[in-house]
This record gives C-alpha cells, structure tokens and sequence, in this order.
C-alpha cells in the first residue's frame, strides 16, 4: 500500500502525539494542536472524504502503525468510546453494530481533560 505525503506527515505527527500522549502537564494550545493532528490524520483515512471511514479501515490503519495488536482489540476501544452508540445499535448476536465512524467520533480518541 503506497502513501501520498500527507499520509505520511499524518503518520509522523500522529507518531509524536502518541508518544508525548502521557504528557499531562498540557496547556490549551497543546490540547488544540492534539485536535488539529486529529483531524488531519481523519482526513488522510478518508479517502472518499465522506466524513466517516469504516471500522475495517480504521483497524488496519491502526494495527499497522503497531497501536493495535487485532480488530478485536480495535472494536473494544471503539465500544468505550463510543458507548451510546454501540448500544444503541447493539444487535441479538452481540456484534457491536459499529461499522463507520465519523470524524467527531473518532476526535474523541485525541481530546485531554
């Protein structure tokens, strides 16, 4: 799979708010450019630019840059953090119902108290 150069600079950047995640000494300028890393590295999964990326796509984007060991593992954090959201849709078989997420859903992922 090739990458364009935004790709890759979303990649670079999403690496260095990953690894200074556990900063917690953040003003507000840090927490918006945390955001605003967010929003460009959403932007670089949606190809389509439909405003959402399936739940597929973004496992396999995550798994790759080694933030997550399987699609399990993906949909479990997916279900914490879109809680209402899997519930509402939860299904008989206990499949989560979470196909697609939206870029306000997945900004969640990046947002500080």
């Amino acid at each position: 799979m090739e990458i364009n150069r935004d790709q890759y600079l979303a990649t670079v950047y999403f690496e260095d708010f990953y690894r200074n995640r556990q900063n917690y000494g953040l003003n507000k300028l840090e927490k918006d450019k945390d955001l605003i890393i967010g929003k460009e590295l959403f932007k670089c999964w949606d190809h389509k630019k439909r405003g959402r990326i399936s739940v597929r796509e973004f496992s396999e984007n995550l798994i790759s840059f080694g933030l997550s060991m399987s699609k399990n593992q993906v949909m479990d954090m997916l279900k914490v953090l879109l809680y209402k959201k899997a519930h509402c849709d939860d299904s008989d078989n206990g499949d989560s119902g979470i196909e697609e997420i939206e870029m306000k859903e997945f900004i969640r992922i990046f947002e500080r108290d």
